[in-house]
């Protein structure tokens, strides 16, 4: 099980390195996974939910959701796997930003990401349709990056939607 994903990993990177790299992609996609970093485009979009007092509770379960998906994402899950990043395994891959020092799996920006849109996707259809569109271009910057495996990518698709749900659905205090 693990070398047929670890086989799809390889065959996907491969495939987004060879025939998915542009000039304009080359310089889009490190600015999208920037805002991913620390989850800042996510709090900035929740300091903007808590001017109003209808969706102050949502800003509150964003930042609740994103210290739930780095205490187990990057607390735990990434200290038990310990998985070296692609660049390591690569060594002719040229990175298009600064190496991460953390491990590999799972992805902690598409965590976040993911559970940020799930906290979010209750608003107004386009704003929805916006979180759920960046959640998926930072996902696809890691691993068009060659930061991330595209299976950490997706366990962090599953860790970010898991946390959205924890938050979302428990009694707020």
């Amino acid at each position: 099980m693990l070398a047929a994903i670890k086989e799809w990993d390889i065959r996907i990177l491969n495939q987004i390195n060879n025939r998915c790299h542009t000039k304009f992609l080359d310089r889009v996609m490190p600015i999208v996974s920037f805002l991913g970093n620390y989850g800042y485009v996510w709090i900035f979009i929740s300091f903007m939910l808590f001017w109003y007092e209808q969706t102050q509770h949502m800003a509150i379960q964003v930042i609740l959701g994103l210290i739930l998906t780095t205490t187990i994402g990057e607390g735990l899950i990434k200290h038990v796997i310990r998985r070296k990043r692609p660049f390591f395994h690569f060594r002719h891959f040229q990175l298009k930003v600064p190496p991460p020092i953390t491990y590999s799996f799972p992805s902690g920006h598409t965590a976040s990401a993911f559970c940020s849109f799930f906290i979010l996707s209750p608003l107004n259809g386009w704003v929805s349709f916006f979180c759920f569109l960046f959640a998926v271009t930072i996902a696809f910057s890691r691993v068009y990056l060659k930061v991330h495996y595209p299976s950490d990518v997706v366990c962090g698709i599953f860790l970010g939607l898991f946390c959205g749900v924890i938050v979302l659905y428990m009694p707020m205090l």
